[in-house]
């Protein structure tokens, strides 16, 4: 497989806001999870053990030392740097939002692993039962 930029969908503008975009996600991972358990299992390692990685990069870079720092952040540096390059942009508020993806995603696997019901846009009230459960 491959990235194909003029497969890229053109940008869609939304009147949508933070709280809708959660709730949405929130909704889409709670889909996601039902279908299989192994989804979170692996989402949580993932997306822990990132958070983790980046707390003990700073952690060594205080008390030991800078290229610490460095070796340790190469990885997520590496899907930054290729995010920045699909979407053709180097600006340090796109970073930024790379590495906030990172709470967020977890947020959102841990509140879908909740949730035992959804809630569509129109209200209507959906139970979610696990294939791993039954």
């Amino acid at each position: 497989m491959a990235y194909v930029k003029s497969a890229t969908p053109p940008r869609v503008n939304s009147d949508d806001d933070f709280s809708t975009f959660i709730e949405w996600s929130n909704r889409e991972t709670a889909l996601s999870i039902s279908a299989s358990s192994k989804i979170f299992t692996y989402g949580i390692t993932f997306y822990i053990s990132h958070l983790f990685l980046i707390a003990m990069a700073a952690v060594l870079s205080i008390y030991i030392s800078p290229p610490a720092f460095v070796i340790l952040l190469l990885p997520i540096s590496i899907t930054i740097a290729r995010n920045c390059q699909r979407a053709g942009r180097r600006d340090p508020l796109f970073v930024l939002c790379n590495l906030l993806v990172l709470p967020v995603y977890t947020y959102n696997l841990v509140k879908g692993r909740l949730m035992k019901e959804i809630v569509w846009r129109g209200g209507r009230k959906y139970r979610l039962i696990s294939p791993d459960f039954q």
